[in-house]
């Protein structure tokens, strides 16, 4: 990311990705994936396709059933004109999650 983007922050970007002596509350997990994830569509949105993916399997990491995570990566995909890594991706999370509902169900 840009620092002209990120002037306006009174800390640095990697205070907000690590529990703060600020906060009374530490950051739950779904929360630091929420963040990922916003991280993941920024830079996507700005063209930057590889720190996006990293920023969204981070997410997946700490969510793996994580649906907005999951766009993001067919979002690259489909805007790098890979359609057919799109439908991987779809492909595999949904065998992911049905397997788990399945298992879950017994």
């Amino acid at each position: 990311m840009s620092s002209r983007y990120l002037s306006h922050f009174p800390f640095p970007l990697s205070s907000a990705l690590s529990p703060s002596r600020r906060c009374k509350q530490p950051i739950t997990t779904a929360e630091r994936a929420a963040l990922f994830v916003n991280l993941a569509n920024v830079n996507a949105l700005q063209k930057d396709f590889a720190r996006a993916k990293k920023f969204a399997e981070q997410a997946l990491s700490l969510c793996p059933a994580l649906p907005a995570a999951v766009r993001v990566l067919v979002y690259i995909e489909l805007q790098k004109g890979n359609d057919v890594g799109a439908l991987q991706i779809l492909r595999k999370r949904h065998a992911t999650t049905a397997s788990g509902k399945q298992t879950r169900g017994r």
